[in-house]
């Protein structure tokens, strides 16, 4: 009798893990990358950057992972906003969402990756165009924002020097990596038939038994 309710509740237990949740990334130029040599592009009060992306997966943004740092010379603690927009072509379009900001101590040249959370309501679709702006959190020393040592696809870098009135093109493919709510595994429903249909049948088992 054991033997058979173990068994029944084991089906049971690996139709309902087909619909396991499996991480998704929104974007990822960090993954399998090495900093560049010397500092990153600066995030400064006026001179902020920003990166066009393509959306790699469709969900909602839950974190944002990038190595940023101090200037050379300045000592405290950085503070650098990163929000999301739509692609407004030659300038971003609608600010989409609330933003965040990641903390970083690190002296010059000597980055730390830091994870910022916060955002609320900021969806991606895959294949889209987004615009993700860092500009510097108010009294924050100036901060560097680390760029890859390699070309990344789906990846245009622009900087203002006018606080986001105006947006030209610059090297540096940022480093940074998009991590999205979990979406449900997806299983083609025939491969969880079988373990349903033999649960069902141990059950009926075990109550005729019974009677």
């Amino acid at each position: 009798m054991k033997s058979l309710v173990t068994a029944a509740a084991v089906a049971l237990s690996l139709s309902s893990g087909l619909a396991a949740q499996a991480a998704t990334i929104g974007f990822d130029s960090v993954t399998g990358q090495t900093l560049n040599s010397g500092s990153g592009p600066v995030v400064a009060d006026t001179y902020f950057r920003a990166v066009e992306f393509v959306a790699q997966d469709s969900g909602t943004v839950t974190s944002l992972t990038a190595p940023i740092s101090l200037r050379r010379g300045y000592s405290g603690t950085t503070e650098i906003v990163f929000s999301f927009f739509t692609d407004g072509g030659i300038i971003p379009g609608a600010q989409i969402g609330t933003s965040s900001s990641l903390k970083s101590s690190s002296p010059g040249f000597v980055p730390d990756y830091v994870t910022g959370t916060g955002w609320s309501g900021v969806s991606l679709t895959s294949g889209v165009t987004y615009w993700l702006v860092a500009t510097l959190a108010a009294g924050s020393p100036h901060g560097y924002w680390y760029a890859t040592a390699t070309d990344q696809p789906n990846l245009v870098s622009y900087l203002t020097l006018d606080s986001g009135q105006s947006f030209i093109a610059d090297n540096g493919d940022h480093m940074f990596k998009i991590e999205l709510a979990d979406a449900p595994a997806s299983v083609p429903l025939p491969a969880g038939l079988p373990l349903l249909g033999g649960s069902l049948l141990l059950l009926l088992a075990l109550r005729r038994k019974s009677a």
